[in-house]
């Protein structure tokens, strides 16, 4: 706790936790506690590492590796994590991410556990057939 400032409390790099006149978490905590959440389920289904992008202002919150025998995520994965539910713009913005980097990401509603969950892949190109 804070000296002389009831119910504030300073996380690891010493930013404000607890509001002091409401005594509630504020938004970068709650964003950060459902990051780590999801970090934890993320290694429970078979990563073998996870990375939080903390402070960072890029799309990705988290950066997750999995076997590439993994049946269900192969290799890295991206995830972006938000507390209300994601806007249209949101999803577009990340379908457009998969597809020009080729690379797959996920987006998490997470509210008091996984509300919803979309994932974004660049599409499998179709083999060419053969000219007879």
């Amino acid at each position: 706790m804070a000296p002389g400032l009831p119910n504030v409390g300073l996380d690891e790099r010493g930013i404000q936790i607890l509001d002091a006149r409401l005594g509630q978490v504020n938004q970068y905590a709650r964003g950060r506690r459902a990051e780590w959440k999801v970090r934890d389920w993320l290694l429970s289904e078979g990563a073998t590492f996870c990375a939080r992008t903390a402070g960072s202002k890029s799309p990705a919150d988290l950066i997750a590796v999995f076997p590439l025998t993994d049946p269900g995520w192969k290799g890295a994965v991206f995830v972006q994590v938000k507390r209300a539910k994601p806007s249209k713009a949101t999803a577009r913005a990340l379908q457009k991410l998969a597809l020009e980097t080729g690379t797959k990401w996920i987006l998490v509603h997470y509210d008091r556990g996984i509300a919803g969950l979309e994932e974004f892949q660049t599409p499998k190109t179709p083999k060419k057939k053969k000219a007879r």
